[in-house]
Parts: structure tokens; sequence; C-alpha cells
């Protein structure tokens, strides 16, 4: 296994700046992908975000699949990987992590995303964080946090968990909002009268 730094496997940029925020334009040519659109405790995108226009120049801000996009600001710096078919730009909250094209058969960018939200990855991101009132990550940070890379055999046997573990979680959490419907349905009916003690 080695270890490597994150700028020596991937270029790290700046997420699309727009003035004025986004506002959703259904005309728009791309989404513009924000911290709302992340679901399931950021880690997973929705669809659809709100859609923009960009020009010719701003198309050097969209996404490429299996780029990685990550929160910068704030306390939850989750990272996921963008795999959608559309047309996307991530908005200034996030860093933007493209594993370099010469890479990709050794680096998994699924793996990548796991080892930034593991528990070496939010250590990192606390302990860089800088600002009170909404911490941030600076890029050149980022830059040098240090990535243990096992074989792409491991890589990939380590996304997949993770991607169990995500899908687990959000199945749990899917099952307590409809056994919480179920409880309140049958307490509205007991106070209604409609069930009756035997």
């Amino acid at each position: 296994m080695q270890t490597v730094t994150l700028k020596s496997i991937a270029e790290i940029r700046s997420g699309y700046s727009s003035r004025g925020g986004i506002e959703n334009d259904p005309e728009g040519n791309a989404y513009a992908i924000q911290m709302r659109d992340l679901g399931n405790n950021y880690s997973y995108i929705m669809d659809f975000p709100h859609k923009i226009k960009i020009s010719h120049k701003e198309e050097k801000h969209l996404l490429n699949t299996g780029d990685i996009i990550l929160i910068s600001k704030g306390a939850n710096n989750r990272a996921v990987v963008f795999d959608k078919d559309y047309k996307a730009v991530a908005s200034s909250t996030f860093f933007v992590i493209s594993i370099l094209p010469g890479l990709l058969r050794t680096v998994n960018p699924y793996y990548i995303s796991w080892y930034l939200n593991s528990s070496v990855g939010q250590t990192f991101f606390k302990a860089k964080a800088k600002g009170t009132t909404i911490p941030s990550l600076l890029l050149q940070d980022l830059t040098q946090l240090t990535i243990s890379l096992p074989s792409l055999n491991t890589q990939q046997k380590l996304a997949k968990l993770y991607d169990l573990h995500k899908k687990e979680n959000q199945l749990e959490k899917e099952l307590r909002v409809q056994k919480n419907i179920l409880i309140e349905g049958v307490f509205a009916n007991v106070s209604l009268g409609k069930i009756q003690s035997k």
C-alpha cells in the first residue's frame, strides 16, 4: 500500500460562483448542485437541482462523471461522487476533485470519496477548518491531505462496501419513517374510537 497526497492524484478546484446566488431558471442549460441537493446525510445527489444558464466560457466548470464534490463550508465536510447523466456544475460551497486522467486505472474516485468521509478524512478537515461562525476549508490545506492507497481491486471492494452501507442507512431511515406513520395512524384511530380493546 502506498501513501499519496491528494494533489498528486487529483486536480482540485473551487466550485462555480454565481453572482447574486443561484435561482432556478427553467430555460437553463445546466443544473447547479447545492448543499440542499444532497440527501441522506449528504451521501448522494438528488434529482433535480436548480437549472441555470452558463456561457460557453463557463463550461469549464461542468462536472465530469467520477468527479468528487466536497462540501468546503460549514461543519459537514462530506464528499460525494458525481454520477449523473445531466450537465451540471457544483456551487461555490464545494471543492471539485477530479482524478488525474492518467491515474483513472489505478485510483477509484468512489474509494477517494469514502476516504474523505472516513474518520481519518474528517479528523483532518476538523483540524484544518478556519473560522468560528462558518468554518471553511482552504484549498491549499486540502491538497496536503495524505491518502492510503491500496490496490485498485481493494479500492473497489471498499467503495462497494461503503455504497452498501449508505443504502442500508437510507433503508433504515425510510423504515423508521414508515413505522412512525403507522404508529401515528394507530394512535389516531384509537383516539377516534375506531379501535376498541376487547
